[in-house]
């Protein structure tokens, strides 16, 4: 099936993060998880903001550190592949919660030094950043092995020559960008679900769980249909995930229902070795944006051309 691009556009929100949670609304009550099936299709499961998203919206170490252990033990309960991207400033102010992670077998990865969006900061200070992350990351991280990297907010820049040098700093550190696929908002829900329990307000806790579920879900089947746009197949998928309460209480569910839709789970690496992940991407949006839709942007703008002189950037 051919998709428009408006289409897609529309379907996939902005990643600027609005002054506050919009308020919850009433979503359908959720399906029954599907009949597992054998697995035919493959994702890798990646947490953002590491050591905990907002870390500063909880009241004390004590709620942290309840929140880290809870998630990180259903991924060691589950015995999930995870890669989580730290921001390590954030690290440098609770490095207590480290240890939490690792015995959960959760593999580490350089989300910046101090989370930055390359859009907003000059490239010089955006790239000291990144290698301060990356350095910082590599100290703790076991030998040999590769410092995985993700842009926060997923923002490459949005200047060609600032994307460019951004890519060459990555190589020059011997790291690999890890992109998106399944490009969730569960970080926005979050933030309305914590205060919701906060206030002991229940029922709106419940309302962004429920949308919390949706989005995924809707993600997801949003990620499956650009791949088969794209490569006539399901590559293995990259689900965007962060540290926060929301997944620490409900993150089963989604699990569940992915692996009734016939997924398993599998390492990033395993994941970035399709070939689907080294086609170029050439998508000119600054934005943060999934794989899929910045190569369905790629391929359109190879297939037209370079940009007529009177729309060249000014």
């Amino acid at each position: 099936m051919k998709v428009s691009l408006p289409l897609l556009l529309m379907l996939c929100a902005c990643r600027t993060p609005p002054a506050a949670p919009p308020p919850p609304v009433e979503a359908p009550p959720p399906r029954a998880v599907a009949k597992r099936s054998e697995p035919s299709r493959a994702v890798a499961v990646t947490l953002d903001d590491l050591p905990l998203g907002d870390i500063g919206r909880y009241t004390d170490d004590a709620e942290r550190h309840r929140t880290v252990e809870k998630l990180a033990g259903l991924i060691k309960e589950r015995r999930l592949p995870v890669t989580g991207f730290f921001i390590m400033s954030h690290h440098a102010r609770h490095p207590s919660l480290l240890p939490v992670w690792r015995d959960a077998g959760v593999r580490l990865g350089n989300h910046t030094w101090s989370h930055p969006s390359p859009n907003r900061v000059s490239i010089e200070t955006y790239l000291a950043d990144l290698e301060r992350g990356h350095r910082a990351v590599a100290a703790l991280a076991p030998p040999g092995g590769r410092v995985p990297f993700r842009h926060p907010y997923l923002d490459e820049g949005f200047l060609p020559e600032k994307r460019a040098a951004i890519q060459e700093k990555v190589r020059e550190l011997g790291s690999v960008e890890v992109p998106v696929t399944i490009d969730t908002s569960d970080w926005l829900y979050a933030r309305g679900y914590l205060d919701a329990r906060h206030q002991g307000d229940r029922r709106r806790a419940e309302l962004y769980r429920r949308s919390w579920r949706w989005n995924i879900e809707e993600s997801t089947l949003i990620a499956e249909l650009l791949a088969r746009e794209l490569f006539g197949r399901e590559p293995p998928q990259i689900l965007l995930l962060h540290a926060n309460a929301l997944n620490a209480d409900h993150l089963g569910q989604a699990l569940d229902w992915l692996a009734g839709r016939g997924y398993r789970f599998v390492s990033l690496e395993e994941a970035l070795a399709d070939p689907a992940y080294r086609e170029p991407d050439r998508s000119t949006s600054p934005t943060g944006d999934s794989r899929w839709l910045r190569l369905l942007r790629s391929r359109k703008l190879r297939r037209r051309g370079p940009l007529h002189k009177a729309e060249q950037p000014r």
